[in-house]
């Protein structure tokens, strides 16, 4: 079994346990989730848009996978992705056949990864605005994007049977992406909790804002 059909299968079965007809009922019930999926879904492909692709194979471009997985939550976000990962390859001619392993590297690391981070700062550190937004926001969209560009790497070698060594220079631009991608999630993440709390699934005031106090 090709590496490209085994991570279409996974990406099917990821998707089916999102229940999709279940939140699309939700969406058709409650139009603000209407406007956030997909105003936040045609903005990030809008962001997609600006890439830097040093190989046909390779294309590194931002994910603002924690923003939408703090947003809508991790099954909404990973709807949301398979649609920008639709988009992304359909405008950029990459074709379709791609969209299983793309959507596993660009959606499901990314997405499981702030989910994961999520829980495990709810259980171990305060609940505070100030970590919320530096922890969840910041740190883990920097740490997404090193997972996600690991990934994309180990996948072109595995795909190419490239030499790994000479291809070590894809890697160099992962720092300097790392702080960019942590800045645009935090900032994102910081707006919407000051000005649009009722927005972020994963946000409440009533409980980080009010953590230490009584």
């Amino acid at each position: 079994m090709s590496v490209t059909l085994f991570a279409t299968i996974i990406s099917i079965v990821a998707l089916v346990t999102c229940r999709p007809l279940t939140l699309a009922s939700r969406l058709s019930s409650v139009p603000l989730y209407q406007h956030l999926f997909f105003g936040a879904t045609a903005i990030v492909a809008l962001i997609w848009s600006l890439k830097y692709t040093p190989h046909p194979l390779l294309t590194i471009h931002f994910l603002c996978a924690t923003t939408l997985t703090l947003l809508l939550g991790a099954r909404l976000a990973l709807m949301s992705l398979a649609l920008v990962i639709l988009i992304f390859l359909l405008t950029t001619g990459a074709g379709l056949n791609s969209w299983g392993l793309s959507f596993v590297i660009w959606g499901i690391i990314p997405v499981t990864f702030s989910r994961a981070s999520l829980l495990l700062s709810q259980k171990f550190l305060p609940r505070h605005l100030f970590i919320y937004l530096l922890v969840n926001g910041f740190i883990t969209g920097a740490l997404a994007i090193l997972l996600t560009l690991i990934a994309q790497y180990l996948a072109f070698i595995w795909i190419t049977g490239g030499d790994w060594q000479s291809q070590l220079t894809y890697l160099n631009v992962t720092p300097l992406l790392m702080f960019p991608e942590g800045l645009l999630n935090g900032m994102a993440i910081t707006l919407l909790a000051v000005y649009k709390p009722h927005w972020l699934k994963t946000y409440d005031d009533r409980i980080y804002l009010n953590e230490g106090k009584d």
